[in-house]
């Protein structure tokens, strides 16, 4: 599965880079991920992340959060 973050990016420098970590699998242990090989500037306004999922009919909430300039945090869920 491919997770892709979109973003307008108003007020951040163009040159930033895109810095994120995920927290708190729930389940534990239902899902690792992977970052996409390139190294994002908030220019690019996304970000794509591989998700590797190790359960089946399970919900799934996981936790995002930016760290820099953009500062954020998303929560996203979905049923595998």
């Amino acid at each position: 599965m491919v997770l892709e973050v979109r973003w307008d990016g108003t007020g951040i420098k163009n040159h930033e880079s895109v810095i994120t970590k995920f927290y708190g699998c729930n389940p534990n242990g239902t899902l690792t991920f992977r970052r996409d090989k390139k190294k994002h500037k908030f220019s690019d306004r996304k970000t794509t992340y591989e998700l590797a999922i190790h359960e089946k009919k399970v919900p799934v909430e996981r936790f995002l959060e930016f760290i820099g300039d953009l500062q954020t945090n998303m929560t996203f869920r979905f049923h595998t």
